[in-house]
């Protein structure tokens, strides 16, 4: 019916929702993953999904009771590229994990801002939701980095604002930025 692409409302006459936001509403939702990472052994069970309103990549890991824990959070505008495959040093720490998943199902966001980039390494459940997550992840990225200034700050706030409500969000960043 109407989208909202960058700020900017299209409507669609005909109520047709177009394929890419079908797919982004479906990221933001969230989905299984196994997320792989230098310092620990593959976590399985790490939901990967987009908060659109501050532009992020986040992870949670189901808590001891019903509450989710967050983990961690990419800045869609820091993401340099998203490459399909095990290509990062995170699937080679761990190669009796990886072994078990097929290539196909895997991918890798590089961000940062410096010369050295940081590694985000996953595995999907299935080849049609790493497609979804490649494609989705390439067009927000570069919708992020396109956004105008305004949308852009609107973003920064709304993660500031994030990050004081949920205490763990800060632990987390403040030691990801410590490494």
């Amino acid at each position: 019916m109407f989208g909202l692409f960058n700020g900017v409302l299209n409507a669609s006459p005909s109520g047709y929702i177009p394929e890419m936001e079908q797919i982004i509403s479906q990221l933001e939702r969230g989905t299984l993953v196994t997320k792989f990472s230098w310092r620990k052994k593959a976590e399985r069970k790490t939901t990967l999904a987009i908060r659109r309103e501050t532009r992020q990549i986040v992870w949670t890991r189901p808590g001891p009771t019903t509450k989710t824990t967050f983990d961690g959070a990419v800045n869609l505008g820091e993401v340099k590229e998203v490459r399909l495959g095990k290509n990062s040093k995170d699937f080679e720490k761990w190669p009796e994990d990886a072994k078990k998943i097929e290539s196909s199902k895997c991918f890798v966001v590089f961000y940062g801002n410096e010369f050295n980039l940081r590694v985000l390494s996953v595995a999907a459940l299935s080849e049609a939701e790493c497609e979804l997550w490649i494609r989705g992840l390439k067009y927000l990225v570069k919708d992020a980095i396109t956004a105008p200034y305004p949308l852009q700050v609107q973003a920064w706030l709304r993660r500031e604002f994030y990050s004081m409500e949920t205490p763990r969000e800060t632990n987390q960043r403040v030691h990801e930025q410590r490494n």
